[in-house]
């Protein structure tokens, strides 16, 4: 005789079981006598009372690519899956989703985008109700690479509660049986192409002269990290900044190097050939001054001279990393004046992407100092540079990031002349023409920026990114009930 003692409706946490209570009676007599205590009362006492935890609640879950960075050079992401649920533990089992590219729905089902069990992805740190996964993706893996550009990384996690099975004694159930959590899904901008460098200077100067170097530098990924390093291939200290000043003291041939970063960590060099001769009859008859045109006449440019690093990137459409196509740019509504303690800049308002590589600067001065410049959107800088500059009027070239959009960005110049105080001008100038291919795209809610990309590939549960294909997962973790 059984005694049913757990409800449909009782709480989660709460437990139910089954009671049983055995009964005898003497031959040709109606009445039954308990032959002991029922199997609740004495089961508990003894341990062995048979009891199934309720659990309907969802287990909660999160996500974190690259440590929670925003950009990264290593197509091998980490991955860090947080679980935690208020009855039970995990499975354990994550069924993960991969991507790159896409603007809204990120793993979206309905387009061709799958979620796998992942069993890399799958091991707890420890067993109790709240802990964590790691793990690691590799989007440069499979036949379709992740180009630079967001990729993305979606969880679903599932707890230890399965259904029963009423109609024999196996109660083993897949992971898809279990409390499923909400999907969460992380992305991150991957950035493997190194920036544009330059080097402007005089290609020559004489013994005891101080020669001025000047940096500008382009980012289109994740735009420009602060600082400058410089050699100055003499065997002498180092030196920082976007414009440096050195003297040579012997005469010889020199290569001159320096150093640009991106937000990724990627690394940008260029290098100049400074030749340096002894003064005529001894003296000083330098009539350099230092200056440059700006046009960045280093032979190397372009992050690749003086065996500096690459970047190694992929070349596929990545993401610009530009953010919103809001100008952002912080610098208010209007231009600042163009023109403060005798120094004047003049920029065009307007330029064509599809005729121009740099945007040309005009600089007047009442007196000698350096300037330095930076194109910026969004609050990211894009292209900076820097160049020393003699009293009256010079032109400076900006170099524009290869991947230059269409839009609104503001230009920042800053003037300090020699023994002076600094100041700074503002000028809003926007690029026209066809806009580059846009990047790699973000979800909502997301960190990643927002442009459009159609066709993304999806990944398999290896990771491994195959195409996409609509498919069924089969889960391959069990569990006994």
């Amino acid at each position: 005789m059984g005694q049913l003692v757990g409800r449909q409706d009782a709480p989660a946490g709460g437990q139910y079981g089954i009671c049983a209570q055995g009964y005898w009676s003497l031959p040709n007599d109606s009445l039954f006598f308990p032959d002991g205590p029922n199997s609740c009362s004495m089961g508990t006492q003894l341990g062995r009372r048979a009891h199934t935890t309720i659990d309907r609640s969802k287990p909660a879950t999160s996500i974190a690519l690259a440590g929670g960075k925003q950009f990264t050079n290593d197509a091998k992401v980490a991955i860090g899956v947080g679980f935690s649920d208020d009855v039970a533990g995990p499975f354990p089992a994550n069924f993960m989703c991969f991507q790159f590219g896409g603007t809204n729905n990120i793993c979206d089902a309905n387009a061709g985008f799958i979620y796998g069990y992942n069993s890399a992805c799958s091991v707890p740190a420890n067993g109790g109700k709240s802990t964590t996964f790691t793990c690691i993706a590799d989007f440069g893996s499979g036949n379709q690479p992740a180009p630079d550009g967001p990729v993305w990384a979606c969880v679903i996690a599932a707890d230890q509660s399965i259904p029963d099975n009423p109609n024999g004694p196996n109660q083993s159930q897949s992971a898809e049986k279990a409390n499923l959590s909400e999907a969460k899904c992380d992305g991150v901008v991957l950035d493997r192409a190194a920036p544009t460098v330059a080097i402007t200077a005089a290609a020559s100067a004489k013994v005891g002269e101080l020669v001025s170097f000047g940096a500008q530098a382009s980012d289109a990924g994740s735009g420009l990290a602060p600082g400058y390093e410089w050699t100055y291939g003499d065997n002498t200290a180092a030196g920082s900044g976007e414009s440096v000043n050195h003297t040579y003291t012997q005469a010889g041939t020199y290569e001159v190097r320096v150093k640009a970063s991106d937000a990724a960590g990627n690394a940008g060099w260029a290098r100049k050939v400074v030749t340096v001769t002894a003064p005529a009859n001894g003296g000083d008859d330098s009539d350099d001054d230092g200056s440059s045109d700006g046009l960045g006449d280093g032979p190397s440019g372009g992050g690749t001279g003086g065996g500096g690093s690459t970047g190694g990137g992929s070349t596929g459409g990545g993401s610009t990393g530009g953010g919103s196509t809001d100008p952002g740019d912080g610098a208010g509504s209007d231009d600042a004046p163009g023109e403060s303690g005798g120094f004047e800049v003049s920029a065009p308002r307007k330029l064509k992407l599809a005729k121009a590589k740099a945007l040309p600067i005009a600089l007047t001065a009442e007196a000698g100092g350096k300037v330095s410049v930076a194109l910026v959107r969004s609050g990211r800088v894009l292209a900076r540079g820097s160049k020393t500059i003699a009293a009256g009027t010079s032109t400076y070239r900006l170099r524009l990031p290869r991947k230059a959009k269409a839009g609104r960005y503001v230009l920042k110049v800053s003037f300090t002349p020699q023994g002076g105080t600094a100041s700074a001008s503002t000028r809003k100038v926007t690029l026209t023409g066809k806009a580059k291919k846009a990047g790699r795209a973000s979800a909502s809610g997301a960190r990643a920026p927002r442009v459009s990309a159609a066709g993304a590939p999806v990944a398999l549960p290896d990771g491994k990114f195959h195409g996409v294909r609509k498919r069924s997962f089969v889960p391959r973790a069990r569990v006994a009930g």
